[in-house]
Order: structure tokens, then sequence, then C-alpha cells
């Protein structure tokens, strides 16, 4: 089958899809953070409506798996309803599984405050909610619920959004947390729900429904600033004040009806998951070098001092070879000004033409001229006008190659997207031929005895007819009746 992930799916690996989807193609719409595509696996781009109607369209996938944004906590990402909308209108009166999988907002309740009922981000969940319900209601959508806790992936060493700012602020030697000591935590691991995904589907049922994934663990925040400070001795902690929020104890519905139940425990997997980020920081680290970061970071700093240099070692060769006949001739800040143009652009000529002016002056000085016949008297503006219009043109002719090969660079990546996309959906079409005609020649029932049967009277030698009729005729006369009763009956139906 063909099964679509869209949302919010920083979480997902490799070794998720091979649990949650064995003998599916997945195709995950893509998102920053999105592991690279296989055989199996396939990554294309949904950003736009256009983009998104056409790949349901081309794809007609069978199963869709929409990950909300509040499975991260204090995600800073704007919300998905507009584009869960368009994704369900895209896909309305088609046989479709449709599951979407919530965050915990909407089962958040608050004891200490009965005046509090709802937040923000909870009636964001429910609306999402509503509006895939509505949906399985009026175009007979085939959509379930899960209401989930936040997602952590221990396979991706930790790195959802909201882990990875943790692991950040405590490498600086500080953590704060908005919540309260002695709050519990509420997360699930990716692992356990790629479990549950996967037997869902497996017993799937057309009626819509909303599940409770329960949050079994006894782990504080508390516990949780203890477990990240024993991987950074001396780390200040300090937690906030947050309203006390209470998640639903286990309805057992999940454990009764799939056998399922969460085994994977934040306490047991934050140390690894530490130690592995940690890891993988200081080897990234360790590719760093200051040298090269700098001139990275600070490439126009750099040009600038690569233009003084070029200019005053323009300056001392002038001056080395003015006694010399034939390269006296030469004009070295023209030559200068027309290297640096080519070279670096537009500002950068017109700041060489600057400075060969300059040069020009001071060497006017030098010989104890005095400058205002320099400014006053039009005809030495000459050589000047010559180094401004001869940076601009080497800068123009610079930035407009630049530009178009820009251009063409895009133009390509573009086609090369395009011609990736097109090749799968071209290896889709052969597997579907090749299943569906497999379907067609595996069935026993009349079509398929008449293939096998047409096949087997194709191979068999002219001569071998007259000893094998009575054979072929006891093996297969049964079938050609079958065959021409039901083309008789198509017929009078038709009629």
């Amino acid at each position: 089958m063909e099964v679509l992930l869209v949302g919010n799916t920083d979480f997902i690996t490799k070794q998720w899809i091979q649990h949650s989807f064995p003998r599916d193609h997945v195709v995950i719409a893509e998102r920053e953070g999105t592991v690279d595509g296989n055989d199996r696996l396939r990554i294309v781009n949904m950003s736009d409506a256009n983009t998104l109607a056409e790949t349901l369209t081309t794809y007609e996938f069978d199963r869709i798996v929409f990950f909300s944004e509040g499975l991260t906590p204090r995600s800073e990402r704007d919300g998905d309803l507009g584009y869960l909308r368009r994704l369900l209108h895209a896909i309305r009166n088609r046989s479709t599984q449709m599951l979407m999988v919530c965050g915990p907002e909407s089962e958040f309740t608050y004891p200490e405050n009965a005046d509090v009922r709802d937040t923000s981000k909870s009636l964001m969940s429910r609306a999402s909610e509503e509006l895939c319900l509505y949906y399985a209601r009026t175009y007979r959508l085939e959509a379930k619920i899960i209401r989930c806790p936040y997602l952590y992936a221990p396979e991706r060493n930790g790195a959802t959004a909201y882990f990875g700012r943790l692991f950040e602020q405590a490498s600086t030697g500080s953590i704060s947390f908005c919540e309260r000591k002695q709050r519990q935590t509420c997360f699930l691991c990716a692992d356990d729900l790629a479990e549950l995904i996967y037997r869902m589907f497996d017993d799937w049922t057309a009626e819509s429904e909303i599940f409770h994934v329960p949050n079994v663990f006894d782990f504080t925040y508390g516990d949780l600033a203890d477990a990240i400070s024993a991987a950074f001795p001396g780390l200040s902690v300090t937690f906030g004040e947050d309203r006390p929020q209470h998640y639903p104890a286990d309805d057992h519905v999940l454990r009764l009806r799939y056998g399922w139940s969460p085994r994977y425990s934040l306490k047991q997997d934050l140390p690894p998951v530490l130690q592995r980020w940690k890891e993988a920081r200081a080897q990234e680290q360790s590719k760093k070098h200051p040298v090269w970061d700098f001139l990275r970071n600070h490439s126009k700093p750099w040009i600038a001092i690569e233009i003084f240099i070029a200019f005053i070692l323009e300056e001392l060769l002038r001056t080395a070879v003015q006694g010399n006949s034939q390269l006296g001739t030469v004009d070295l800040r023209l030559f200068f000004v027309v290297i640096v143009g080519t070279m670096h652009g537009l500002n950068a000529g017109v700041f060489a033409a600057a400075l060969a002016c300059v040069g020009m002056a001071l060497s006017y000085a030098s010989k104890g001229a005095s400058l205002a016949p320099l400014f006053y008297d039009t005809s030495n503006w000459l050589a000047f006008v010559v180094y401004f219009v001869a940076g601009a043109v080497c800068g123009y002719v610079q930035l407009r190659n630049r530009e178009n090969l820009r251009f063409m660079r895009d133009e390509n990546s573009l086609l090369r997207e395009r011609l990736a996309f097109l090749r799968d959906l071209y290896h889709d079409v052969l597997d579907d031929r090749r299943m569906l005609r497999g379907q067609i020649i595996g069935r026993r029932d009349s079509f398929g005895k008449m293939y096998a049967m047409t096949r087997e009277l194709d191979e068999v030698q002219p001569q071998k007819l007259y000893h094998r009729p009575f054979a072929l005729c006891k093996t297969h006369w049964a079938a050609i009746v079958s065959a021409f009763t039901a083309l008789t009956a198509a017929v009078d139906s038709r009629v």
C-alpha cells in the first residue's frame, strides 16, 4: 500500500518506518530534518496547495498519517489547521484510511482552577480533531484520532525540538523549566507510537474513533532535571510557576483492543540519549576550524582586507618598476581595478577604483605637486573616470554572470527535483502494473484460466496438438464453459 506521512515528521527515521509500515511504500511530506529517501522511503515537496493536490491525485494513497505540531512541547512553529483542511479536502470521497496523531493539549485539565478549562493550544487541537471528524462524517472518510503525549525519538539522539533546546541550554551551564518541579512529565517514545500505528492499521475498522494514549510512567520534571544534571556537572536548574495540569488516567481501551501499552520510559531512555547527543556534538565541533569558520562567516570583511593587501602590493610594484621603460608604460592601477572588479563584483570594483584614485592623488602629493590643480583642472579627471568606469563595467559583467549562473543552478535544481519526482511516479506505475498483472494472471476465475489455457496452447507444437486433444479438452473444458457462460451473461446484461 501507499502511505503518506505528513505534518510534524521530525522524529521519523528509517527504523521507525520499518517498524510501522514493514510492507508498504512510504512517502514523507518534505520538511526540515526529515531523513533521506531510499527504495521504500520517498520525500516529496508538498508545501503549497497545488503541489499537495497534485501529489495526492497522482499517488492515490491508501493510508495517510497526520502528525500534529502539538506533539512537540512549546513548539515555535505555526499551527497546522489550514494545512490539515487542504489535506482533508484533497482526499474527500476517497477510500483512504486517515489517522491523525494529536498532542496532549486537548486532554489537559486544570484541577486547581475551575475557571480555566481551555488554552489556546487546546482549542486549536480540538478544532483540528473536529475538522477531521467533520470530513469523516460528510465525505465518508475513514478517520481515527490518537490523543498522544509529547514525542521523543531516542534514535535521533533526542533531537526533537524540545529536548534539543534543553540540551543546548544545559551545555551553557544553566537550564530553565517553565513547569513546576513536582509536575509529571508527559512523554511517549516514538517506537511505542510506531507499534501502536502498526497494530491499528492491521486491525482497521471503518468507523471514526478517538483513542487516548496513557501516560503510565512516574517521572517528574525534577527527575528530568536530575538526569540532565548528572550528564552536565555543576548545572544550574530553575523551575517556573506554571499552572498544574492533569493528564487523564489510562482507560485500558488500547490494551484491551490492540494488546498495546507503552514499554519505553523516558527515565531509562534519557541517560543514553544524552550520551549519544554529547558524542554527536563533540564530533560536530571537531570538524570545525576557527580560521575557515571566520572566512565563511565574515566573507565581506575578508574581501575588503584582500583588496587592501592587493592595493598595497600594487603600489609597491609600481614604485619598483618606475625606472623600467617597458613596465613603466603599463597602468598597474587600472590593472588592479580590472582584476578586483572581475573577481568580486560591482561594489568591490568601485571600491578598488576609489583606492586607485587615492593612490594617484598620493603619488601627486609625494612629488610635491599641489592637489588643487588635480581637482580643478578637468583634463586631469580622465584617469579617475577611467578607473571608475573600468571598475563598474567589470563588476557589472561579473555580477551579471553570477546571477545567470545562480538562475541556471536554481533552474537545474528544479528540473532535477521534477525528474526525480517523475522517476518515482514511473517506478510506482511499473510496480502497480506488475502487481495488477500478477493478480489477473494468478486469479483462478474464468479470465485467469483462459489466459493460462491460451498460453499453454501457444507453447504446444502443432504436431503435438493431435496427440493431446482429449487431454486438453478434459483439462480445460470446464474453464472454456465457465468463460463462455460469463461472457454470455455480460452480453445479456448489456442488452
